[in-house]
């Protein structure tokens, strides 16, 4: 059993979950369940057929895991077909495909083999808060808080035709601590005068500061994607809106998994903890003045990874030809996006403007006259 689904215990419809109740509903008969339905029912089965399933691949993969044990894990996964349960179409998936829908008859599939790697699943989740109606408002508003942009009629068939998805993207997150030593300098001047001659009186001081530094919630995104630099610019994401993993907040969603392992983001992971050493550094070193650090030395004596899924809303459209993305942070609303400049309005605009530039010079000028005269 590759898949799972949820199903409406009332008329076998599938489930989704709703970011504005934070619950899970059913589209067609219009029942509504909380998380404790699926901890008390439906999830104890599917998670029955999960543990089996993981139980099974891990015999499978026995031999292979120990032959490769010495060797870097790869987090290469295979793109693969899936039956749709429902309809019976073949469902094409990506190599990072964790969640989906039938492009037949739109029913949520989850990939249940997709979440359960030979590495690990997923440890937290952060469900999405925001609604597709409140996704697609902020992507409109670029269009409003933009001067010069496209037609109105344009933008409605912009919309009208866009296409929309929440997906659930991996990201890696580690707390860093380390030992720090750090070496510095300070002086303190005080300055006098004895009848004609002005003296300088310098102290100087050697400090020494050893001890445990802590870098919390360093975030990488977890997969190769082009959509990288606009899920970058939507950041951060609250920690309290974060619960367990649970594969029921996928339902209705995509979800990529990762194909990044934790250990290509070492350099950023050290790199990043350097910079926070370097700008909190001088405050271990307190009541002195002028503070120069001589030697800074961090040493990373553990990290504690966490894999999460976080949401996103992404919106993309065409417009001339040309391809347009909006993303929207699906716990925050943080927005992020390319609208089209639509040029012949603009010229229209510039010309309006030094149209009505030179009116008004030529009435203050012959304001100005008359005045004089």
């Amino acid at each position: 059993m590759d898949i799972v689904q949820y199903t409406c215990p009332n008329c076998g419809a599938d489930l989704k979950f709703d970011p504005l109740t934070q619950d899970f509903y059913c589209e067609y008969c219009d029942s509504r369940f909380n998380d404790k339905y699926f901890d008390d029912k439906t999830s104890k089965i599917n998670e029955m057929h999960l543990k089996k399933d993981k139980l099974n691949s891990k015999r499978n993969n026995l031999d292979k895991s120990n032959t490769q044990k010495n060797k870097k894990i790869s987090t290469k996964k295979e793109a693969k077909a899936y039956k749709c349960p429902n309809c019976g179409a073949m469902v094409e998936t990506t190599n990072t495909t964790g969640s989906t829908f039938c492009k037949y008859c739109n029913s949520p599939i989850i990939l249940s083999d997709r979440l359960d790697d030979e590495n690990e699943e997923p440890d937290k989740i952060i469900p999405f808060k925001i609604t597709e109606k409140e996704a697609i408002q902020k992507c409109r508003n670029l269009f409003d808080n933009e001067k010069f942009v496209i037609h109105n009629n344009e933008i409605e068939s912009i919309f009208q035709n866009m296409k929309v998805r929440g997906v659930y993207f991996p990201h890696w997150y580690v707390d860093v601590e380390a030992d720090l030593v750090i070496h510095a300098t300070s002086q303190e001047e005080n300055m006098y005068e004895e009848g004609n001659i002005r003296y300088t009186h310098v102290k100087k001081y050697r400090h020494y500061r050893e001890g445990k530094f802590i870098v919390k919630s360093i975030s990488e995104l977890a997969m190769k994607t082009k959509y990288k630099s606009w899920i970058n610019s939507i950041y951060p994401y609250l920690d309290n809106g974060i619960e367990d993993f649970s594969t029921t907040y996928l339902s209705g969603f995509e979800t990529e998994t990762k194909d990044i392992d934790k250990s290509e983001l070492d350099k950023k992971t050290k790199a990043i903890t350097s910079n926070e050493v370097k700008k909190k550094a001088s405050s271990y070193i307190r009541g002195f003045k002028n503070v120069q650090i001589q030697l800074l030395n961090e040493s990373i004596t553990n990290k504690r990874w966490s894999y999460r899924l976080l949401p996103v809303w992404i919106l993309e459209y065409q417009y001339k030809d040309k391809e347009y993305v909006c993303v929207v942070n699906g716990q925050t609303g943080k927005t992020a996006g390319s609208i089209p400049a639509f040029k012949k309005r603009r010229k229209k605009s510039i010309a309006f403007f030094l149209i009505i530039t030179v009116i008004f010079s030529l009435i203050i000028f012959f304001i100005g006259r008359a005045i004089l005269l």
